[in-house]
């Protein structure tokens, strides 16, 4: 019997930390960088923090049966979870 959750269950599993457009590359939340284009500049305005909304648990968990469904906050039955962190950045004239 399984209890809790686990870092890794299966060997194709998606990575721990990943970007939403690439599932199969680690991206810790440390390696996200502000864009630099020579003509727009940014600056970090907050704090990375998970996001909480209505389709998310009180720490910010969703889960599904698999990566490729549909995910919701209710955790019965469910094999995989997946939280969106989020900073935001302000751009300096």
């Amino acid at each position: 019997m399984l209890v809790g959750w686990k870092k890794s269950m299966i060997m194709n599993e998606i990575p721990l930390w990943c970007k939403v457009n690439d599932l199969k590359t680690f991206c810790d939340k440390n390696m996200i960088f502000l864009p630099i284009d020579g003509i727009n500049k940014y600056k970090w305005s907050s704090e990375w923090k998970v996001e909480i909304n209505d389709n998310t648990d009180s720490e910010g968990w969703e889960y599904s049966t698999d990566f490729h469904s549909k995910f919701d906050k209710n955790d019965e039955g469910k094999f995989v979870r997946r939280r969106k962190w989020i900073r935001y950045a302000t751009q300096i004239e």
